[in-house]
């Protein structure tokens, strides 16, 4: 026989359910997870790189703040990504606490090139599998096209080879015209870098005209 609960008990299977919500969103929006302790010390962590310094004349200074902060709190780089994210994965000294570990994790959090910090174990629930699509080693020199994630659209994509001229030619087109697409980091403060002169030179010599110009934004 059903007995129909009676209203207050509906109240309450609401709130806890409310209550569940609540820290579900909780824990899906904090930064750092609670830490896994391994016979070797706390788990590591993954730091992501403001998005917002990428491009700005200011990466090098803040992540040499970086890298200074992670010297004085004894952290070992292991391996970086540079891709649609910029990201670094640090491990803690293995003779830390984790009340150690998360109090070194507060002070990285305030770091100006901290966009946030996530727990090894906890990476999927923050970042993609493309996020991780290419990998420096610690000591690796990583090219600023890389870092600055201008050559994005190029990661895992084949070497480019030119194509056969006579093939082009036989394709339907517009006589004497050509569509030329500019590398990002070329384009990127083009007139500090000496690339716009460049190409105004190269247009004022006569060897092709200006028919037409667009820009397209550095990031989709």
């Amino acid at each position: 026989m059903n007995k129909t609960l009676p209203w207050w008990a509906h109240r309450g299977v609401k709130s806890k359910i409310a209550l569940l919500a609540l820290a579900a969103i909780s824990l899906f929006n904090s930064r750092v997870y609670a830490l896994v302790m391994r016979e070797n010390g706390p788990e590591p962590i993954i730091v992501q790189i403001k998005e917002s310094l990428r491009t700005s004349d200011d990466l090098d200074n803040r992540l040499s703040e970086l890298v200074a902060l992670r010297q004085q709190q004894r952290m070992k780089v292991e391996k970086w990504w540079a891709g649609r994210k910029l990201l670094v994965m640090l491990s803690f000294p293995t003779n830390f606490t984790e009340q150690e570990a998360l109090g070194v994790i507060a002070r990285l959090e305030q770091s100006p090139a901290v966009e946030k910090l996530v727990a090894v174990s906890a990476y999927n629930l923050h970042f993609e599998s493309g996020d991780f699509a290419r990998t420096y080693g610690a000591n690796d020199t990583i090219p600023d096209a890389a870092r600055r994630g201008f050559d994005v659209d190029q990661i895992n994509q084949p070497k480019y080879q030119p194509p056969n001229a006579f093939a082009l030619l036989q394709t339907p087109h517009v006589p004497n015209r050509l569509i030329v697409r500019w590398k990002n980091e070329h384009i990127w403060k083009a007139d500090r870098t000496g690339f716009q002169h460049e190409l105004l030179l190269f247009i004022a010599t006569g060897a092709a005209g200006l028919f037409a110009k667009s820009k397209a934004p550095l990031f989709n």
